[in-house]
């Protein structure tokens, strides 16, 4: 089943910026002290890269 254009240009948006974004926490982790604020900074970006590669294959397996 193909998807409608809007629906692929929105999946493909939100994959690229949520993956950008994941990429860009990683680069912060050096200039935060070691601690609760690195973890979550960790948390954040691991998630933000997934639901991007979700994003990105869900456009892919349609």
């Amino acid at each position: 089943m193909r998807l409608p254009s809007v629906q692929s240009l929105l999946l493909v948006g939100f994959g690229f910026i949520f993956i950008i974004a994941g990429g860009f926490l990683f680069t912060q982790l050096s200039t935060i002290s070691p601690g609760y604020g690195r973890q979550r900074l960790l948390i954040t970006g691991l998630i933000s890269v997934v639901l991007g590669g979700v994003f990105l294959y869900i456009l892919v397996d349609s």
